[in-house]
């Protein structure tokens, strides 16, 4: 019997119905969910199964959402309807022991039975018999393989005529987009049931040469590490193998993850790989409480006191009448009741149903790009408006001396919680470094009192702040990273990587907190209003800033809680935090934003303190209330 005979039975479709249910399948482009599905088989199976026969079936296009990539690309994100995912689950089911049968052993992903873990074992057995090794990676392989080339190598791995051409079918269908049609040129959809398979199938030709020419090699997916025991015969694999990638298979090399480097020095799929005591490679552990704290990984969004951060990919949508999180984890509820902020620091799909709910449910948004900056924020439009409010910020904005009075006072406070810093460092480790920048802080507060002009007023903030940062290194002297500098767009090292994100993170929180009030977020006195879409939290996060983000540096790097393997170099020679590094860095921001001092005889925290900032703030414009921004006593 030929395979498609076998695909085109009912009882068999309907048992791949079944798992539609079980993946909890979302309606395509014809709006059919499962349970319909499973109905209209028992109703139109057999029809179905005679337009299969006698080839007259054709797919229905998919449903596509382009989404931003980490290496700053898009990719699409595919969905079949429920008939087409039910045939995809029939083919794979036939397609699956045949090619099976033709894959090399080296081959691990996307294969029962296999996976990341047999893989790093086969790494492990070979780079204890070899001493040299290339890593060789795809960009963006699924998108991008060369429709030609995957049929001709459908022909060697499907026997039947009838079943290859509706797989052809497969590969060319078209995708829905923002109501437009497209027909893809090249690459197939991702998310769908039988592309891993034709992904393997377009690479095996890959594994073919390397076993023919007798290479030892591991490969996941597009990720393949060669082995040889000279560094001539390694970089000859490496250029044969690259030949047949680029000439053959018409893929583009990652440069930034290709290389040639003893096993050891590699890092394969994750981990990293060391040499035993017995002269045999093996993953690289470190079992201390210290590293399974900073290590740790999860899918599930973190809660932090009415803020959720998402540092996983997945997808955000609408739950009846709540929000939920997908990964490859499981699914997560978000509590609307006790959420103010969701930060996405992470590849997230989110759905207008998702913003639609969390938007009216008073929900601020913050979309983080891989260089730790906010690209984007989704702000409420229920949030608080007010005219009048607005008129006496831009009142006060177009008055120059109050205007200058205002923005005066945010630059001395800032100072005075900065000077609390070096006072604190000194008392504990006397410097002469941290006397004189005392002194030349003295002065520039007595420049800033006497100062007559905004322009001077800025320079005078930019002096301040260069004294300030002179100290960084001193303080910085128990841990691995140094300062320098200062240096943005980008960092270039790890703390500045901190610094960055940190005041980032702390620009997006009283954005958050202004937004609950009445004030106009973009007017600011300090920070020029015509050059921004904010202002205002700029002017109080100075005030914040020593108290907050530099302390939690100073923190992470003098008890070395955070460490190197937490940040990423990109290819513009910037250095950010990356998914774990955000997330050490992030559990040690809140920490902070949770300490209780006393304030005004009442104790408070800094979280607490600064939601009463914007209260004051907003006292001041109504009323003309004396207004002094927050200076810690000790």
């Amino acid at each position: 019997m030929d395979m498609i005979q076998k695909i085109a039975d009912k009882a068999f479709l309907l048992s791949k119905a079944d798992l539609l249910k079980k993946k909890k399948f979302k309606p395509g482009v014809d709006g059919m969910t499962a349970d319909a599905a499973k109905i209209w088989l028992e109703i139109n199976g057999e029809r179905l199964c005679r337009d299969l026969l006698k080839e007259r079936y054709s797919p229905m296009p998919a449903t596509g959402l382009r989404i931003a990539e980490k290496d700053g690309g898009f990719g699409r994100l595919s969905h079949l309807t429920a008939l087409d995912t039910i045939l995809q689950y029939a083919i794979l089911d036939q397609l699956e022991p045949v090619c099976e049968a033709k894959f090399s052993p080296s081959s691990f992903a996307y294969r029962p039975g296999r996976g990341i873990t047999a893989a790093v074992n086969q790494y492990c057995a070979l780079a204890s018999a070899h001493k040299w090794a290339a890593r060789i990676d795809v960009i963006s392989c699924f998108d991008h393989l060369d429709h030609a080339v995957l049929k001709t190598a459908l022909q060697e791995f499907v026997p039947d005529a009838r079943l290859r051409r509706l797989v052809e079918k497969y590969i060319s269908v078209s995708v829905m987009e923002d109501d437009e049609l497209i027909s893809l040129d090249e690459g197939v959809l991702q998310d769908v049931p039988i592309s891993p398979l034709l992904c393997n199938i377009y690479l095996s030709k890959l594994d073919a040469c390397l076993d023919q020419q007798g290479i030892p090699f591991v490969r996941y997916a597009d990720d393949s590490v060669l082995f040889a025991d000279s560094l001539e015969e390694i970089t000859r694999s490496e250029r044969m193998a690259s030949d047949v990638l680029t000439q053959e298979l018409h893929l583009q090399k990652n440069g930034r993850k290709c290389g040639v480097d003893t096993p050891v020095n590699l890092q394969y799929l994750g981990y990293k790989f060391h040499m035993d005591r017995h002269g045999m490679v093996a993953l690289q552990a470190d079992t201390s409480a210290q590293n399974a704290y900073l290590t740790w990984h999860t899918a599930k969004p973190v809660d932090n006191r009415r803020r959720v951060d998402i540092l996983s990919d997945g997808i955000l949508r609408q739950k009846d009448y709540s929000l939920l999180f997908e990964s490859d984890a499981g699914a997560s509820d978000i509590p609307i009741a006790q959420t103010d902020v969701i930060n996405i620091y992470s590849s997230v799909i989110f759905d207008t149903g998702f913003l639609q709910k969390a938007l009216d449910s008073g929900i601020e948004i913050h979309v983080f790009s891989k260089e730790n900056k906010c690209v984007g924020t989704f702000t409420p439009s229920a949030a608080l408006r007010s005219p009048r409010t607005t008129m006496e910020q831009l009142t006060a904005y177009y008055d120059k001396e109050r205007r200058l009075a205002l923005a005066k006072l945010f630059v001395l406070s800032a100072i005075h919680n900065t000077r609390l810093n070096i006072r604190y460092y000194n008392k504990y480790a006397p410097s002469e470094l941290y006397e004189r920048t005392l002194t030349k802080l003295s002065r520039v507060v007595a420049q800033i009192n006497d100062c007559t002009d905004y322009e001077k007023l800025l320079l005078l903030d930019a002096k301040f702040k260069e004294l300030y940062y002179g100290c960084f290194d001193t303080i910085l002297r128990e841990g691995e990273f140094s300062f320098e500098r200062r240096t943005r767009r980008p960092p270039e090292n790890e703390v500045n990587a901190m610094i960055s994100f940190g005041d980032t993170v702390l620009y997006n929180l009283i954005a958050t907190e202004i937004y609950k009030t009445p004030l106009d977020i973009r007017v600011g006195c300090l920070h020029a209003t015509n050059r921004r879409m904010e202002s205002l939290n700029l002017d109080i996060a100075d005030v914040f800033k020593p108290l907050i983000v530099d302390r939690t540096v100073f923190a992470l790097v003098n008890r070395r809680a955070i460490r190197s393997e937490h940040f990423d170099t990109q290819d513009n020679g910037g250095v950010y935090l990356n998914t774990q590094g955000v997330r050490v860095f992030l559990e040690a921001f809140y920490d902070k934003l949770e300490t209780v001092l006393t304030n005004k005889d009442e104790k408070m925290s800094y979280i607490r303190i600064i939601r009463e900032e914007t209260q004051k703030l907003l006292r001041y414009m109504r009323t003309g209330e004396k207004y002094v921004p927050f200076r810690q006593v000790r």
